[in-house]
């Protein structure tokens, strides 16, 4: 024989009133929240673009050492790039702009330059290759980005950094 569970008024769950205040609070918090995570989001793609950017020097120059040959990376102002043989044409790797770059603009210096060549002992062999990188993004104010850099030496190391920070900082430029 089956006894009916007696429920007490206190053990229920939760009211009308109770659901509406924690909703409430809990939309108060979202938007109050919204800008930061959107902030962290802009600057995150910087980072992921900047690391991307980063990743084709280094492939290039790794390329360039172990086939002891010529090897271009090509970079194009909507931050996509290419990395190949000088030689040949051959492509080694591609990276398109689509792949979450979000809003992330690139400025290259000197502006002329495209390409920076890495010669077989991964030194950098173009006359005037790109020296410096700079990322940044338009989709919030210019204040609340996080702007990263990559700079490329003559010996063919290239390097991030935060031009924020002082030189003598190690994140620093």
């Amino acid at each position: 024989m089956l006894i009916p569970n007696k429920i007490s008024s206190h053990e229920r769950g939760f009211t009308l009133v109770e659901l509406l205040i924690t909703t409430a609070v809990l939309a108060v918090l979202t938007f109050l929240a919204l800008p930061s995570f959107n902030q962290w989001i802009v600057n995150t793609k910087i980072r992921s673009t900047t690391e991307s950017v980063l990743a084709g020097f280094q492939l290039a120059r790794a390329e360039a050492v172990r086939l002891n040959r010529g090897v271009r990376v090509t970079l194009n102002a909507d931050t996509s790039w290419t990395v190949a043989e000088i030689l040949s044409g051959n492509v080694i790797q591609t990276r398109p702009a689509a792949e979450g770059t979000g809003n992330t603009v690139m400025t290259i210096t000197p502006g002329t330059a495209t390409t920076v060549d890495f010669n077989g002992l991964g030194r950098v062999a173009n006359l005037t290759p790109i020296t410096q990188i700079d990322l940044d993004s338009t989709a919030i104010p210019a204040a609340s980005t996080k702007e990263l850099r990559i700079k490329i030496n003559t010996g063919g190391a290239a390097r991030a950094c935060d031009p924020s920070h002082p030189s003598s900082d190690p994140r620093g430029c």
